[in-house]
């Protein structure tokens, strides 16, 4: 007898979800129409979005041509050429007063390192990090977000 009043209950409740679910799903499907989105309200959302992923602007520092230690006679040399980009649009003003100890850090860092190391990607990739850490540590906060190499030739 009890179990005869569970089994008509959960029965109704079911009849009653799948009735709501349906009555749900008919309304949405053909009386519910969405509004459509008006062109100068999501253009002013995209202009207002591209505000803040904008992109800050690249530091250039002139080309610089080190000389490298080498094993053999032969004299080595790593030309780069290299682009800064800064955390922020108004800390590129640090880099500009911080040029000569940027020119410095970059020469003491490459000059540091084995021709056939810069040789490699690995080595590469290895001299852009430590020039990164080694001018934010210069700068004394983090300034220098990225670096990127125009130019990068052992010789």
């Amino acid at each position: 007898m009890i179990n005869k009043h569970i089994d008509n209950f959960i029965y109704l409740m079911s009849f009653l979800a799948t009735v709501g679910a349906l009555s749900v799903l008919v309304y949405f499907q053909y009386f519910y129409a969405p509004p459509l989105p008006s062109n100068a309200v999501e253009s002013q959302k995209f202009i207002d979005g591209e505000k803040e992923n904008s992109y800050p602007k690249e530091f250039e520092l002139k080309q610089i041509i080190v000389n490298l230690k080498s094993k053999s006679k032969r004299l080595r040399f790593l030309e780069i050429k290299i682009f800064l980009v800064p955390y922020d649009q108004n800390l590129k003003k640090i880099l500009e007063q911080n040029q000569d100890l940027i020119y410095d850090s970059i020469i003491d860092m490459a000059s540091g390192m084995d021709p056939d190391e810069l040789n490699t990607l690995s080595g590469k990739l290895i001299l852009q990090s430590r020039i990164i850490s080694d001018l934010n540590k210069l700068l004394k906060s983090k300034v220098v977000k990225e670096l990127h190499l125009a130019r990068y030739v052992v010789i």
